[in-house]
């Protein structure tokens, strides 16, 4: 005994599969504009960090206005007060 079955789409209408078709089609752009708005983000952080690091071997963030080293602060351990006397 051989069954045979035929798959109709009952009730789709035709402005129903142009939905469909088109909430797809916005599916498919969002997915597309997520890929490239975190490559074009990956691509920023990586120039941004290449730049940090060109600005920290040139020596910006050691020197004053003038051009004179920046002396670092005094340490002062953590819990510590200054004395009254």
């Amino acid at each position: 005994m051989h069954l045979m079955f035929r798959l109709r789409l009952y009730g789709i209408t035709k402005p129903g599969m142009i939905g469909l078709a088109v909430a797809v089609c916005v599916l498919w752009g969002c997915l597309a504009s997520e890929r490239l708005t975190v490559h074009r983000a990956q691509d920023e952080l990586r120039t941004s960090l290449r730049r940090i690091a060109q600005l920290r071997g040139s020596g910006f963030y050691n020197s004053k206005p003038n051009g004179q080293p920046v002396s670092r602060p005094a340490h002062q351990p953590v819990g510590s007060r200054p004395s009254a006397a």
